[in-house]
């Protein structure tokens, strides 16, 4: 009798264990439901394998500095301020994890999904400064537009791709076979001390002509010359006045420039030439280094001159004497078709800088290409816009 008691009494806590175990494992499989269903309707996101994700889609939930870092921002500190007009904005400086291009690839998406989660997240305008990097990023939320480096649609403006992989034309050395040539470009093509073994026909305040060719200059600088059909010798590898575009093509290859069949030109290594049916025009490859030209331009543009254009205008024209100006409408162009630029400064003391293709970039100018600053024709050569110019 005790035995059978005893039994029944093992079955009875077996049923129970067999019932805590059926129950323990239905409220798993009930969990492992539930949490497969939110998953996969994407209520929940993987918060262990990514939760710098999860945090910027919930940046509301999370202190300013969370979000910052998980946007891999570093040496984060912000205050809350007042502008000039009174009004709150954040005041953020940090160190962003990407600077605005990485290996030449624009960082566009990056930059972008920041201000759209700080625009969330935040109830006043923002600044972001990143000292190490240069990059200053404002958001004006009542105009709902943010700008870097203070320009709006900073990657669309941006030249600092097309400037970086800018490739000028290729070049070949040429002999100078005109005797008059190879003594002017000796000279670097200045007129001191200058020797031509022939007296010329005529020199008024712009050519100094010999016939059967003449020089272009401004003061002490040759800045071409045209050779005409009275001109017998041999100019440049081999070529003379008159010799067919075919010949031409054959000894020099395809040309960098061409006219309505009119004119063939070419960039050669310290020349250009453009080679026309009764006349052959040869200007100076001059190859020239700018760095401490961008370096008075940069002085310039932020302001070192205190706003005189006068005094930059005399600084540029006197020590850059490949330039020359003109009076435009509301302020005075400099140019110089040799360097490769234009530069626009307006009565309002802003200044606007046009760079071709034969311009010699330093990266003191790279930087304004980076702030969207400059007016790029890198598809067009100055001096052959020049010279058709000139021809037309």
């Amino acid at each position: 009798m005790i035995e059978k008691e005893k039994l029944n009494k093992n079955k009875r806590i077996l049923i129970i264990i067999l019932a805590i175990i059926a129950i323990l494992l239905a409220i798993m499989l009930c969990i492992l439901h539930i949490f497969s269903s939110l998953k996969s309707n994407n209520i929940i996101e993987d918060n262990v394998n990514r939760p710098e994700e999860y945090i910027k889609e919930n940046p509301e939930s999370y202190p300013l500095e969370d979000v910052l870092e998980s946007f891999g921002c570093k040496d984060i500190s912000y205050s809350l301020k007042k502008d000039k007009d009174g009004n709150d904005y954040y005041d953020i400086n940090l160190r962003f994890k990407n600077n605005l291009y990485v290996n030449n690839e624009s960082q566009e998406k990056y930059f972008d999904d920041i201000v759209k989660v700080l625009e969330n997240k935040l109830t006043a305008p923002f600044k972001i400064t990143d000292d190490k990097n240069n990059i200053e990023i404002y958001l004006n939320k009542n105009e709902d537009i943010y700008t870097i480096n203070g320009v709006e649609d900073y990657f669309e403006n941006n030249k600092f791709i097309e400037v970086n992989s800018h490739k000028t034309k290729k070049t070949k050395v040429v002999s100078k076979d005109s005797k008059e040539l190879n003594l002017i470009s000796i000279n670097g093509w200045k007129r001191d001390n200058l020797k031509i073994d022939r007296e010329p026909q005529t020199i008024d305040y712009e050519w100094i002509d010999y016939g059967d060719f003449k020089e272009n200059y401004s003061d002490i600088n040759i800045n071409y010359i045209i050779y005409n059909e009275n001109y017998k010798s041999e100019i440049v590898d081999g070529i003379k006045v008159g010799t067919s575009f075919t010949e031409i093509k054959n000894v020099l290859g395809e040309p960098h420039f061409s006219k309505s069949n009119k004119m063939i030109g070419y960039k050669m290594d310290d020349l250009y030439a453009f080679f026309y049916d009764d006349m052959i025009v040869v200007y100076p490859n001059l190859n020239i280094n700018n760095l401490f030209f961008e370096q008075k331009v940069l002085e310039y543009y932020n302001g070192s001159y205190n706003g005189n254009r006068t005094e930059f205008i005399v600084d540029i024209l006197e020590n850059y004497q490949d330039f020359k100006s003109e009076i435009i409408d509301n302020g005075i162009r400099l140019y110089s078709y040799n360097r490769g630029i234009e530069l626009y400064l307006y009565d309002d003391k802003t200044m606007n800088i046009v760079v071709y293709d034969n311009y010699n970039f330093s990266d003191i100018i790279k930087t304004l290409a980076e702030s969207g600053k400059l007016e790029l024709n890198l598809d067009k050569d100055y001096i052959n816009l020049y010279e058709e110019e000139r021809s037309n």
